[in-house]
């Protein structure tokens, strides 16, 4: 996902997410679904370097617009209420009103979530 907020600041850099969270049943459900829309959606190796190019970037985008439209807004949903679960779990930085961390659902990005 790509911000485009309009700011010179990003908006997720207020923001300390967890690496990982317990996964619940309907995290599952919801993987093994977007496994079933994309059945080619894969990371085969687990070093990021192997994908921080161009020709797998362009392979990436070009999947993407094969995609049916209907299939790109089911897997977007499904992602958001994956990351959703961070947000839960996370904290504002500490630089955000100057105060110590709080609690992800008290408080709201100075911009727009």
């Amino acid at each position: 996902m790509y911000e485009e907020t309009g700011l010179n600041e990003r908006l997720l850099d207020e923001w300390e997410f967890p690496v990982e969270i317990p996964a619940e049943e309907m995290d599952l459900m919801l993987i093994r679904r977007l496994c079933e829309i994309d059945p080619y959606i894969s990371l085969p190796q687990s070093a990021p370097a192997i994908y921080d190019n161009k020709f797998t970037l362009q392979r990436s985008l070009l999947r993407n617009r094969q995609c049916n439209f209907c299939d790109k807004v089911e897997s977007r949903g499904i992602v958001l209420q994956l990351l959703a679960r961070f947000f839960e779990a996370s904290r504002t930085s500490s630089t955000l009103q100057g105060q110590p961390y709080q609690d992800s659902h008290r408080i709201y990005p100075k911009t727009y979530l």
